[in-house]
Protein backbone atom coordinates (compact mmCIF):
# COMPACT_ATOMS: atom_id res chain seq x y z
CA UNK A 1 0.00 0.00 0.00
CA UNK A 2 2.49 2.95 -0.81
CA UNK A 3 1.79 6.46 0.70
CA UNK A 4 2.06 9.13 -2.59
CA UNK A 5 2.47 12.88 -1.33
CA UNK A 6 0.43 14.81 -3.96
CA UNK A 7 2.50 16.89 -6.26
CA UNK A 8 2.13 20.81 -5.14
CA UNK A 9 4.44 24.34 -6.82
CA UNK A 10 6.81 24.31 -4.53
CA UNK A 11 7.45 21.05 -2.91
CA UNK A 12 8.78 17.76 -4.03
CA UNK A 13 7.21 14.18 -4.31
CA UNK A 14 8.80 11.31 -3.10
CA UNK A 15 6.97 7.78 -2.41
CA UNK A 16 7.17 5.99 0.89
CA UNK A 17 7.78 3.06 0.79
CA UNK A 18 5.41 0.40 2.72
CA UNK A 19 4.39 -3.14 3.03
CA UNK A 20 2.46 -5.10 0.09
CA UNK A 21 -0.72 -5.02 2.47
CA UNK A 22 -2.32 -3.63 5.63
CA UNK A 23 -5.31 -3.59 7.78
CA UNK A 24 -7.87 -0.68 8.14
CA UNK A 25 -6.07 1.78 11.16
CA UNK A 26 -2.75 0.34 10.20
CA UNK A 27 -0.40 3.16 11.09
CA UNK A 28 2.68 4.49 9.27
CA UNK A 29 5.45 6.94 10.09
CA UNK A 30 8.11 8.87 7.68
CA UNK A 31 10.93 10.97 8.92
CA UNK A 32 11.51 13.86 6.85
CA UNK A 33 14.52 15.60 6.62
CA UNK A 34 16.46 18.70 5.27
CA UNK A 35 13.29 20.55 5.55
CA UNK A 36 13.38 24.65 6.24
CA UNK A 37 12.85 26.29 9.05
CA UNK A 38 10.01 28.14 9.61
CA UNK A 39 8.39 26.67 6.87
CA UNK A 40 4.79 25.33 6.33
CA UNK A 41 4.72 21.98 4.68
CA UNK A 42 1.52 20.36 3.27
CA UNK A 43 0.89 16.97 2.59
CA UNK A 44 -1.99 15.25 0.72
CA UNK A 45 -1.44 11.01 1.55
CA UNK A 46 -3.31 8.42 -0.86
CA UNK A 47 -3.95 4.74 -0.99
CA UNK A 48 -3.05 2.78 -4.63
CA UNK A 49 -4.73 -0.43 -4.33
CA UNK A 50 -5.72 -2.32 -7.77
CA UNK A 51 -9.45 -0.74 -7.67
CA UNK A 52 -7.45 2.75 -7.64
CA UNK A 53 -6.71 5.52 -5.50
CA UNK A 54 -8.10 6.52 -2.44
CA UNK A 55 -9.58 10.34 -1.60
CA UNK A 56 -6.54 10.51 0.51
CA UNK A 57 -6.10 12.70 3.86
CA UNK A 58 -4.45 16.18 4.32
CA UNK A 59 -2.45 17.91 6.99
CA UNK A 60 0.25 20.12 7.10
CA UNK A 61 3.13 20.85 9.91
CA UNK A 62 5.45 24.02 10.41
CA UNK A 63 9.16 23.50 10.90
CA UNK A 64 10.12 25.58 13.92
CA UNK A 65 12.53 28.97 13.26
CA UNK A 66 16.06 28.25 15.05
CA UNK A 67 17.18 31.11 16.73
CA UNK A 68 18.80 34.23 16.14
CA UNK A 69 22.45 35.23 17.19
CA UNK A 70 24.49 38.79 16.88
CA UNK A 71 27.86 39.17 16.53
CA UNK A 72 29.17 40.68 19.56
CA UNK A 73 32.39 39.56 18.98
CA UNK A 74 35.50 42.07 18.53
CA UNK A 75 37.01 41.73 14.89
CA UNK A 76 39.21 39.29 14.09
CA UNK A 77 37.46 36.51 16.43
CA UNK A 78 36.55 32.69 16.29
CA UNK A 79 33.34 31.96 14.71
CA UNK A 80 32.31 28.61 16.71
CA UNK A 81 33.31 30.38 20.11
CA UNK A 82 29.63 30.56 21.50
CA UNK A 83 30.46 33.94 23.55
CA UNK A 84 31.32 35.79 20.30
CA UNK A 85 27.51 35.37 19.73
CA UNK A 86 24.56 36.63 21.26
CA UNK A 87 20.28 36.40 21.52
CA UNK A 88 20.39 40.58 21.28
CA UNK A 89 22.50 42.63 18.99
CA UNK A 90 23.25 45.04 22.28
CA UNK A 91 24.74 41.78 24.28
CA UNK A 92 22.40 42.04 27.18
CA UNK A 93 20.67 38.39 25.62
CA UNK A 94 22.16 34.57 25.75
CA UNK A 95 24.51 33.10 24.20
CA UNK A 96 23.90 29.86 22.62
CA UNK A 97 24.72 27.18 24.23
CA UNK A 98 24.78 24.89 20.98
CA UNK A 99 24.86 24.91 17.43
CA UNK A 100 21.76 24.07 15.58
CA UNK A 101 21.09 23.87 11.73
CA UNK A 102 18.44 26.14 11.44
CA UNK A 103 19.97 28.99 13.77
CA UNK A 104 19.90 32.34 12.20
CA UNK A 105 23.21 35.06 12.39
CA UNK A 106 23.19 38.31 12.15
CA UNK A 107 26.44 40.12 11.55
CA UNK A 108 25.88 43.67 11.90
CA UNK A 109 29.44 45.00 12.92
CA UNK A 110 32.08 44.51 15.94
CA UNK A 111 30.91 44.02 19.12
CA UNK A 112 27.58 46.04 19.72
CA UNK A 113 29.09 48.98 17.29
CA UNK A 114 26.77 49.13 14.25
CA UNK A 115 29.16 48.62 11.44
CA UNK A 116 32.54 49.21 10.14
CA UNK A 117 35.23 46.96 9.77
CA UNK A 118 34.91 43.15 10.72
CA UNK A 119 36.90 39.73 10.38
CA UNK A 120 35.93 36.64 11.25
CA UNK A 121 37.62 33.21 11.26
CA UNK A 122 35.70 30.55 10.54
CA UNK A 123 36.89 27.80 12.92
CA UNK A 124 33.98 25.25 12.45
CA UNK A 125 34.33 22.37 10.32
CA UNK A 126 31.90 22.65 7.44
CA UNK A 127 28.34 23.40 8.36
CA UNK A 128 24.81 24.07 7.96
CA UNK A 129 22.89 27.10 8.86
CA UNK A 130 19.04 28.86 8.76
CA UNK A 131 20.19 31.42 7.35
CA UNK A 132 22.87 34.88 7.44
CA UNK A 133 22.09 38.40 6.97
CA UNK A 134 24.96 40.53 6.73
CA UNK A 135 23.87 44.24 7.40
CA UNK A 136 24.35 47.88 9.07
CA UNK A 137 27.26 49.43 6.72
CA UNK A 138 29.21 46.32 7.55
CA UNK A 139 32.68 45.33 6.14
CA UNK A 140 32.88 41.58 6.82
CA UNK A 141 35.85 39.67 6.01
CA UNK A 142 35.35 36.05 6.40
CA UNK A 143 38.34 33.68 6.56
CA UNK A 144 38.98 29.60 7.35
CA UNK A 145 41.02 28.73 10.45
CA UNK A 146 42.87 26.48 8.17
CA UNK A 147 43.90 26.10 4.92
CA UNK A 148 40.72 23.58 4.25
CA UNK A 149 37.90 25.30 2.56
CA UNK A 150 35.16 25.72 5.22
CA UNK A 151 32.01 25.62 3.52
CA UNK A 152 28.77 27.20 5.01
CA UNK A 153 25.45 25.33 3.74
CA UNK A 154 22.41 27.17 4.42
CA UNK A 155 19.40 25.24 5.07
CA UNK A 156 16.67 28.14 4.88
CA UNK A 157 13.95 29.65 6.94
CA UNK A 158 11.42 32.68 6.32
CA UNK A 159 12.46 35.70 3.76
CA UNK A 160 15.68 35.97 2.79
CA UNK A 161 18.15 32.96 3.66
CA UNK A 162 21.40 34.43 2.66
CA UNK A 163 21.18 38.67 2.81
CA UNK A 164 23.98 41.19 1.83
CA UNK A 165 22.76 44.54 2.48
CA UNK A 166 23.15 47.71 0.56
CA UNK A 167 25.55 49.60 2.27
CA UNK A 168 27.57 46.34 3.70
CA UNK A 169 30.52 44.18 2.32
CA UNK A 170 31.46 40.79 2.08
CA UNK A 171 35.06 39.92 1.41
CA UNK A 172 36.58 36.49 0.52
CA UNK A 173 39.74 37.05 -0.30
CA UNK A 174 42.03 34.83 1.39
CA UNK A 175 44.53 32.88 -0.95
CA UNK A 176 44.57 30.05 1.64
CA UNK A 177 41.95 29.63 3.82
CA UNK A 178 38.62 29.77 1.42
CA UNK A 179 35.01 30.29 2.24
CA UNK A 180 32.06 28.53 0.32
CA UNK A 181 28.28 29.37 0.55
CA UNK A 182 26.23 26.80 -0.52
CA UNK A 183 22.30 26.56 -0.67
CA UNK A 184 20.69 23.11 0.24
CA UNK A 185 17.17 23.67 1.51
CA UNK A 186 13.68 24.04 -0.81
CA UNK A 187 12.75 27.84 -1.99
CA UNK A 188 16.02 29.49 -0.85
CA UNK A 189 16.08 33.07 -1.27
CA UNK A 190 19.66 35.28 -1.35
CA UNK A 191 20.03 38.99 -2.15
CA UNK A 192 22.95 40.27 -2.73
CA UNK A 193 22.58 44.10 -2.22
CA UNK A 194 25.92 45.68 -1.08
CA UNK A 195 29.30 44.74 -2.43
CA UNK A 196 30.55 41.41 -2.66
CA UNK A 197 34.81 40.90 -2.57
CA UNK A 198 35.81 37.68 -4.27
CA UNK A 199 40.00 36.89 -4.58
CA UNK A 200 42.64 35.17 -3.72
CA UNK A 201 41.62 31.53 -3.59
CA UNK A 202 39.55 30.06 -6.35
CA UNK A 203 37.50 28.27 -3.47
CA UNK A 204 36.10 31.08 -2.56
CA UNK A 205 32.43 31.48 -4.04
CA UNK A 206 28.68 31.95 -3.41
CA UNK A 207 27.11 28.66 -5.49
CA UNK A 208 23.35 29.17 -5.80
CA UNK A 209 22.86 25.82 -7.84
CA UNK A 210 22.35 23.72 -4.65
CA UNK A 211 18.97 23.06 -2.98
CA UNK A 212 15.65 23.08 -4.72
CA UNK A 213 14.41 26.59 -6.25
CA UNK A 214 17.15 28.86 -5.20
CA UNK A 215 17.12 32.09 -6.07
CA UNK A 216 20.03 34.05 -5.40
CA UNK A 217 19.41 37.97 -6.95
CA UNK A 218 22.11 40.61 -7.16
CA UNK A 219 20.02 43.42 -7.16
CA UNK A 220 20.47 47.05 -8.48
CA UNK A 221 22.46 48.17 -5.38
CA UNK A 222 24.42 45.13 -5.52
CA UNK A 223 27.65 45.07 -6.93
CA UNK A 224 29.85 41.47 -7.74
CA UNK A 225 33.66 42.25 -8.06
CA UNK A 226 36.31 39.39 -8.84
CA UNK A 227 39.63 39.20 -9.97
CA UNK A 228 39.45 35.20 -10.42
CA UNK A 229 39.77 33.16 -13.76
CA UNK A 230 37.59 30.14 -12.54
CA UNK A 231 34.26 29.08 -13.36
CA UNK A 232 33.95 27.84 -10.41
CA UNK A 233 34.47 30.50 -8.49
CA UNK A 234 33.01 34.01 -6.85
CA UNK A 235 29.46 33.45 -7.58
CA UNK A 236 28.18 29.94 -9.53
CA UNK A 237 24.86 29.98 -10.84
CA UNK A 238 22.61 29.30 -13.57
CA UNK A 239 19.02 30.93 -15.60
CA UNK A 240 16.93 29.61 -13.09
CA UNK A 241 19.62 29.86 -10.02
CA UNK A 242 21.45 33.59 -10.34
CA UNK A 243 19.37 36.97 -11.48
CA UNK A 244 20.92 40.03 -12.15
CA UNK A 245 18.37 43.02 -11.71
CA UNK A 246 18.62 46.02 -13.58
CA UNK A 247 20.94 48.21 -12.47
CA UNK A 248 23.32 45.80 -10.76
CA UNK A 249 27.20 45.17 -11.07
CA UNK A 250 29.90 42.84 -11.59
CA UNK A 251 33.32 44.04 -12.10
CA UNK A 252 35.74 41.31 -13.31
CA UNK A 253 39.89 42.92 -13.06
CA UNK A 254 43.19 41.70 -13.16
CA UNK A 255 42.31 39.38 -16.27
CA UNK A 256 44.08 39.62 -19.50
CA UNK A 257 42.58 36.17 -21.33
CA UNK A 258 39.05 34.46 -19.93
CA UNK A 259 36.81 36.43 -17.60
CA UNK A 260 34.39 34.01 -15.79
CA UNK A 261 31.42 34.82 -13.59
Amino acid sequence: MPVVPEVVEGTASFTVPSTTSGTTGMSYSFVQTGLGAGTTFYYKVVAIVEAGQSTGVTGNVSTLVGATYYWTGATGGNWNTFANWNTAADGTGTIPAAWDNSDIYVIDGEGTTLGGALSIVVDRTSFTIGQIRIIGNTNLTLASSATTTRTITILGGPNEDFLLEAGSTLNLTSATNAIAFVFTGSGNAGIIGGTYIASGSTSNVINSTGGSGTLVVVASTGSVISSMNSSSATLVGSMPTLRFENGSNYNHAASTTVNYI
